[in-house]
């Protein structure tokens, strides 16, 4: 076979294999090279992340923490009730809510307490258009396996016209 034929990695590969402490000095030096610049411009790497843009889900964390501050100790979980159709103080959307807290308080091993805009009287709770309020949810661990909890908020979204989300 002629050396031409053999195109550019096998003529590479030949003289690797020629001159085989040519090729090992050749990797040192890259990988000093590449030891040295890391050293002299080291890189701003972290685990830190933050979005570029403002989601829902920032606005979202953000408003919790503007809005649910007091001294008590934070619920582990939010659940968002929310209709088009009735507003936070219709007969209807209470006593939905109170029966999605009673389905919720019925997980015993996961829930230890569910609190409402009807119990505990608090305006920050509903929404300024009062088509949603939030329903604070502290979990007896938040750690463990929450696919019951995860159910019940999914087959309570859409029944009656009402949004349920967490």
């Amino acid at each position: 076979m002629k050396p031409e034929a053999r195109g550019f990695t096998g003529r590479l590969s030949a003289f690797c294999s020629r001159r085989p402490w040519i090729t090992v000095s050749i990797w040192i030096f890259i990988i000093a090279a590449a030891v040295f610049i890391a050293a002299v411009y080291p890189a701003d790497l972290s685990t830190d992340f933050n979005f570029t843009n403002d989601p829902e889900a920032v606005r979202g964390d953000r408003l919790l923490s503007e809005r649910m501050t007091s001294d008590e100790p934070a619920p582990n979980e939010y659940v968002v009730v929310s209709s088009a159709e009735y507003s936070v103080e219709s007969p209807e959307f209470q006593a939905f809510v109170g029966e999605l807290q009673q389905r919720l308080m019925g997980l015993d091993d996961h829930v230890v307490m569910v609190s409402s805009v009807y119990q505990v009287e608090n305006p920050m709770l509903v929404s300024d258009d009062e088509q949603a309020t939030i329903l604070p949810v502290f979990l007896q661990d938040r750690h463990a396996d929450i696919h019951p909890y995860m159910d019940l908020i999914d087959d309570a979204d859409g029944q009656q016209g009402f949004e349920v989300v967490t």
